[in-house]
């Protein structure tokens, strides 16, 4: 990358692939920390440089994972929304 690439607009992000295993807790807690950051605003500036889908997408996987995981506030979460989980021992599908 030059400096003059720098100085180029940048295009907003479509699209994102990624994996990351989390215990139970730490995905509590970044399902937590992103509810928190929704409810609040703190990810107003998003819009333009994601497309909005992908926050959603994201949250949506937290959510399944926690759901997965035990997670009894996922899991009516998921419920509610009509968000298919399931695959655990003591999960629901």
């Amino acid at each position: 990358m030059s400096a003059k690439d720098a100085d180029q607009p940048t295009s907003p992000i479509w699209f994102v692939d990624a994996t990351v295993s989390l215990t139970a807790k730490e995905n509590e807690f970044v399902w937590n920390a992103l509810t928190f950051a929704v409810a609040n605003g703190l990810l107003a500036r998003l819009p333009g440089q994601f497309d909005p889908n992908i926050v959603r997408d994201i949250y949506n996987k937290i959510v399944v994972a926690n759901a997965e995981q035990g997670c009894a506030n996922a899991q009516a979460f998921c419920l509610q929304q009509g968000i298919p989980f399931g695959g655990g021992t003591d999960t629901l599908q």
